[in-house]
């Protein structure tokens, strides 16, 4: 996901609205509960990592973050990398890939 500094901010009109739907009686009870759950009073994304996954050098904004397992897939674990670190991350693990599937001489 490319993670912007509009991610950072709450939108409080938003808010307000998502607030509203939630009390529709129009609605299903579960339909409310999820439109309430949307419009929490949180930001998208609330902290990011300090420093690129890739370089190790600060992180800055826009930047890319990808989100997966760790810990035998019990615990949630995320990668943060600047934009031009995310492009060589993926051109290595492509030339990986390759060189499992054909042979390091042929990749």
């Amino acid at each position: 996901m490319i993670v912007r500094s509009e991610d950072f901010e709450f939108d409080r009109e938003k808010s307000r609205k998502l607030a509203d739907l939630g009390r529709d009686e129009t609605l299903s009870r579960e339909q409310r509960g999820l439109i309430r759950a949307a419009g929490e009073d949180q930001p998208f994304i609330t902290e990011p990592a300090s420093h690129c996954f890739y370089c190790g050098n600060k992180l800055t904004i826009p930047a890319i973050m990808w989100a997966g397992r760790s810990g035998g897939g019990k615990e949630a674990s995320e990668i943060w990398l600047h934009p031009n670190c995310a492009e060589k991350l993926v051109a290595g693990l492509v030339r990986d890939v390759d060189e499992l599937g054909f042979g390091k001489h042929s990749a």
